[in-house]
């Protein structure tokens, strides 16, 4: 990425933390990374992060991933299991809600939730308990229902 396109990523990446209201050292704790890190991406210093740390700046700045996949200029992400298509969603977002330790926030009033809901409940479900529910790698589970 030129030195141009960088510091165009970086006024987008600042102007989505400054309107969710975010410090730097509050998206620091968001994200994960040290502010000195955000403070050179947003200044057009560094490139864009990794695509792990794209995807918690989609959840914690309310914008989807595509939006800033588009912004980094990443067309085709090398981690494939990113993008899952909507079977393995549903299979997944199932075997959440069977997991009686973790089904708590998976209904909503019996509304459906959306995709993006669904995928975002399995993330953080997969980072609480190491499982890999979607691309088959990492602690890999089946379709069996979870343990009580």
């Amino acid at each position: 990425m030129d030195i141009g396109a960088r510091e165009e990523f970086g006024k987008y990446i600042k102007k989505l933390r400054e309107d969710a209201r975010f410090s730097l050292r509050e998206a620091e704790q968001l994200l994960g990374i040290s502010n000195s890190y955000l403070y050179q991406i947003e200044r057009g210093e560094r490139n864009p992060p990794k695509i792990e740390v794209l995807k918690r700046m989609a959840t914690a700045y309310k914008v989807s991933l595509v939006a800033l996949l588009i912004a980094a200029q990443i067309q085709e992400p090398a981690d494939q299991d990113l993008f899952f298509n909507d079977d393995e969603l549903e299979r997944a977002f199932e075997y959440v809600k069977n997991d009686k330790t973790y089904q708590f926030g998976t209904h909503m009033n019996g509304q459906t939730l959306t995709p993006e809901a669904k995928r975002f409940i399995v993330e953080v479900y997969e980072r609480f308990t190491g499982l890999k529910l979607r691309g088959g790698k990492k602690g890999q589970t089946d379709d069996t229902k979870p343990t009580e």
